[in-house]
């Protein structure tokens, strides 16, 4: 059955040069002053044990779309990220990126894990998400460049803890049920981009999902900078605008997006709210994929 497409204007760009290597966006202080900006008015109260299926935050607006603020007061997300903020506190060094208080929540929903499901998180840095996917009784892999630090021990789990690059996966084919790359592929160079969505592609197994979130913007050549309450800084690594997404992602050989797609955004009143809720004028955009059949075959989004 064909993709249900939402329309949306496209707005042409030029390519976006190499603006280097990932790196984690959040440590000690800033990491806490952060947490303590997005939570404000959406904390709630865990009750019992891990948020394993669903958490419901899909409604009207089309599965894959772009980050919005309200969902983070529903309930059943509250209840995560209540969850997920306890867990940090457990794990020194561990954090939760405010942008990822909306990106979990739906990646998990989207995902539609079975129990069990052998999982990959790429490009994990020092997030908790892989301890709570651990937790929900998955088998979990996390990779990133570097592994400085392993987590799982405060919980009584385990993460597989793999260094890596998301271009030459260190996984032998069809090894994972899922794949999450959450706010990670746009520190990959522009060169590399297929290269890591070939892999990804090569290490899921039949009917996996692709679960890609990553910064979107109105136009990925844009000077962007974060404007923090304790600093100020330029963005250097490479956003998403619309144009780029579906030349890089939406576009790649061997994927078709798994629903229906909306990346309509009222920048005027998307961008004052985001700088309110982390610094940043952007938005997150979630896209899940799934492998065609035949690596060639091209996505019906295009």
């Amino acid at each position: 059955m064909p993709v249900r497409v939402v329309p949306v204007r496209v707005v042409p760009v030029r390519a976006v040069p190499d603006r280097g290597r990932a790196t984690s966006r959040t440590n000690g202080h800033r990491n806490a002053t952060l947490r303590r900006r997005a939570g404000r008015g959406i904390q709630g109260m865990a009750d019992g044990g891990p948020v394993t299926r669903g958490v419901g935050i899909e409604a009207a607006r089309a599965p894959n779309r772009t980050l919005d603020l309200a969902e983070l007061g529903r309930p059943d997300v509250r209840r995560l990220l209540a969850e997920l903020d306890g867990m940090v506190a457990r794990e020194a060094g561990s954090y939760l990126h405010p942008s990822k208080r909306w990106e979990y929540p739906w990646a998990l929903e989207r995902a539609r894990l079975a129990p069990g499901s052998h999982v990959l998180d790429a490009g994990s840095g020092a997030s908790i998400f892989p301890v709570y996917l651990a937790r929900c009784g998955h088998a979990v892999t996390a990779l990133d460049r570097v592994v400085e630090r392993r987590f799982g021990a405060a919980h009584a789990v385990t993460v597989e803890y793999v260094a890596g690059d998301l271009a030459a996966l260190p996984f032998a084919a069809e090894s994972f049920d899922a794949v999450f790359c959450i706010s990670v592929i746009e520190h990959v160079p522009e060169e590399r981009i297929p290269q890591a969505m070939a892999e990804f592609r090569r290490v899921l197994r039949r009917d996996g999902r692709l679960l890609l979130t990553t910064d979107y913007y109105r136009d990925a050549e844009a000077e962007i900078w974060h404007e923090g309450p304790d600093r100020r800084f330029r963005v250097d690594w490479g956003v998403f605008d619309e144009a780029r997404l579906r030349r890089s992602i939406l576009d790649a050989p061997g994927w078709v997006v798994d629903g229906a797609l909306d990346l309509d955004v009222d920048w005027d009143r998307v961008s004052p709210r985001m700088r309110r809720f982390h610094g940043y004028p952007y938005t997150s955009v979630g896209v899940a994929l799934r492998a065609t059949a035949a690596g060639g075959a091209r996505n019906p989004n295009a």
